[in-house]
């Protein structure tokens, strides 16, 4: 299925939208390290890849996106586990 247009919206959603497959997840940061990789076919070198994390990561978060992983990097270690929702764009 594709939205297309040449003119504006090609998909406008009003209300919740709901995501399943390879593209969307969670993983966690474990406390004390500074990078987590996740293996799924969705992303590709050039993706977009948006984060959600569920607790404070007590530093800054940055992803570098690779064809079938992306890797989650913090400028420091958290001292607890991170949960971080992630959505892949490609």
């Amino acid at each position: 299925m594709c939205a297309q247009s040449v003119n504006g919206n090609a998909l406008v959603v009003k209300g919740s939208v709901h995501i399943e497959g390879q593209a969307v997840g969670q993983v966690t940061l474990p406390a004390g390290q500074a990078a987590v990789t996740v293996a799924t076919p969705a992303a590709t070198a050039s993706s977009l890849v948006l984060l959600t994390p569920a607790a404070n990561p007590q530093g800054q978060l940055w992803v570098r996106p690779a064809a079938g992983s992306f890797t989650i990097e913090a400028s420091t270690s958290p001292a607890q586990d991170v949960p971080i929702a992630y959505l892949v764009i490609t």
